[in-house]
């Protein structure tokens, strides 16, 4: 019995799939070549074996229209205007019922998950990484932590690439039948306000 040959590409060294995957100028193509293999996800992350030294990371990706994700809870897809093509998102069920509140580069997601009580949290279309996000405010009156809806969100910088201070997150909520601006940071174990109870 002839056993069958391994593929070469599959443990493909970390500096040559980077250099592939620079000539690949939208991110959704990148995002395919990650999707091969678990080592070439973990390559492409930067997160590789470094068998040979890798080159530097890879080039930043060039403006592109954005992504349209059309929601659906049996197969979301996401439609790419370069191709006109429609692709299916493989998704958890959590993250198939969820509601959208915010999206930052990156592919990172802010989404309302379909649990009761409501959790909170961003999720990464690449590479399925999920941070748990509070559902509670802290009152800057000492009222204590309360719940809160979350309607919209957005980043100061993605959660992937943070800025010399990490990232913030900044969204209107919903906290005692009054909408205010939140913000969260990595770490902090509510969110906070700068409004009073008046």
């Amino acid at each position: 019995e002839v056993e069958p040959a391994s593929n070469v590409w599959e443990d493909a060294p970390d500096n040559i799939l980077l250099r592939v995957a620079a000539y690949l100028p939208f991110r959704l193509d990148r995002l395919r070549m990650s999707l091969v293999s678990p080592h070439w996800r973990r390559a492409l992350c930067g997160r590789g074996q470094g068998r040979p030294p890798q080159l530097p990371l890879l080039p930043p990706l060039p403006p592109v229209l954005p992504w349209l994700v059309f929601p659906n809870t049996e197969e979301p897809s996401l439609f790419c205007a370069i191709d006109s093509m429609s692709y299916p998102l493989g998704l958890p069920r959590d993250v198939r019922n969820a509601r959208f509140c915010g999206s930052c580069d990156g592919g990172w997601l802010v989404l309302a998950l379909d649990t009761r009580p409501t959790q909170y949290a961003l999720y990464n279309l690449y590479f399925g990484q999920r941070i748990p996000l509070p559902g509670g405010l802290t009152i800057p009156d000492g009222a204590g932590n309360v719940p809160l809806v979350l309607r919209a969100a957005t980043f100061t910088s993605s959660p992937t690439s943070p800025g010399p201070n990490g990232y913030m997150i900044g969204a209107i909520v919903l906290v005692c039948s009054k909408w205010c601006a939140a913000f969260w940071r990595e770490g902090l174990p509510n969110w906070i306000t700068s409004e009073s109870d008046d």
